[in-house]
């Protein structure tokens, strides 16, 4: 029993030695991780603000599109191309256009649809 817990303490201080080959070594660790985090978070954030973007184009397309609240079909085949050349997947593209629609219709809003009351008074 007290080889046993000789051998515990035994290992406790080897690997709580700081020996100078493992501060180097953890520097190295260091530095290695702010290499590559760095350079990766700032490809990150340039991609998240490039994406950004183009959804905005593309929004404000879809109020082009949208203007007139009627859809053709030149305007859905442009604006489908649009999407496309911005790499924006249709799923989102449809997304925007539905947002779209539902902000002009509640800004067209100007009575109730049930009992015609003005709603800005």
């Amino acid at each position: 029993m007290r080889d046993l817990s000789r051998l515990r303490r035994r290992t406790f201080e080897v690997l709580a030695a700081d020996r100078p080959d493992d501060q180097l070594s953890r520097a190295v660790d260091v530095i290695i991780m702010a290499l590559v985090a760095l350079p990766t978070s700032i490809i990150a954030s340039g991609f998240a603000h490039v994406m950004n973007r183009n959804e905005r184009t593309l929004e404000n397309e879809a109020m082009d599109v949208l203007a007139d609240g009627v859809i053709t079909r030149s305007e859905a085949l442009h604006y489908s191309d649009l999407a496309d050349s911005l790499y924006i997947e249709p799923e989102i593209a449809g997304e925007i256009i539905e947002a779209v629609q539902k902000r002009q219709a509640l800004e067209d809003l100007s009575a109730c649809p049930h009992c015609g009351k003005s709603i800005t008074d």
